[in-house]
């Protein structure tokens, strides 16, 4: 559904046109509780760097960053440690590490040039709105908006009955979203141990 789908059919359910201009404000609101709750399969995006031959790199967050699933570097994990333990002084002993500081990836690394550093992260909703008309969440669950807004909606009109029930059905649409996600995840034959 695009986005002024997802308008008409809240300021359908809601039968009050005059809460049109404020239809954004509750899209808004739901994208920020998703933003905040779900850390899914279809969130996680993939950036690639290259290091410079330095023991420490900084990198900027990327602007759309929700936090980070794991990092490789030349193919083997990178180990997440606090800002303390990497700033103590210890040596490296030949493996990457990262931190988070300041809005910035900073990698401490054995010092080999041109080493790639591959990052995925989760990823922001793209917002929904008149000009960005869709995205994969309005594509894939648009329920889910709905619900979430009509939530917001009647959470404005100070009409806590209907809130609730719409609150339920958003949560309720929010789980069966995460499952669906696992499920394509990790659909397949089951894992099974094999003697050597």
């Amino acid at each position: 559904m695009t986005f002024n789908d997802i308008k008409e059919a809240i300021l359908d359910w809601t039968v009050d046109e005059s809460l049109e201009s404020r239809v954004p404000t509750f899209i808004k609101l739901v994208e920020a509780k998703l933003n905040k709750r779900m850390r899914i399969q279809e969130m996680v995006c993939r950036a690639m760097l290259v290091n410079p031959a330095d023991e420490e790199i900084r990198y900027k967050l990327p602007a759309d960053y929700l936090g980070t699933r794991t990092i490789i570097a030349d193919g083997n994990p990178v180990e997440y440690v606090t800002p303390e333990r990497m700033f103590q002084g210890t040596t490296l002993s030949g493996t990457y590490r990262y931190t988070i500081v300041d809005q910035h990836y900073v990698f401490k690394a054995p010092t080999t040039a041109d080493s790639e550093i591959e990052i995925y992260y989760y990823q922001r909703i793209p917002a929904l709105t008149e000009t960005g008309t869709i995205n994969w969440v309005s594509e894939s669950c648009p329920d889910v908006y709905i619900y979430g807004a009509l939530a917001e909606a009647y959470y404005f009109q100070f009409d806590e009955p209907r809130a609730q029930m719409w609150e339920g059905k958003f949560e309720t649409e929010i789980e069966l979203f995460k499952d669906q996600s696992d499920n394509a995840r990790w659909s397949g034959s089951a894992m099974a141990v094999r003697a050597m």
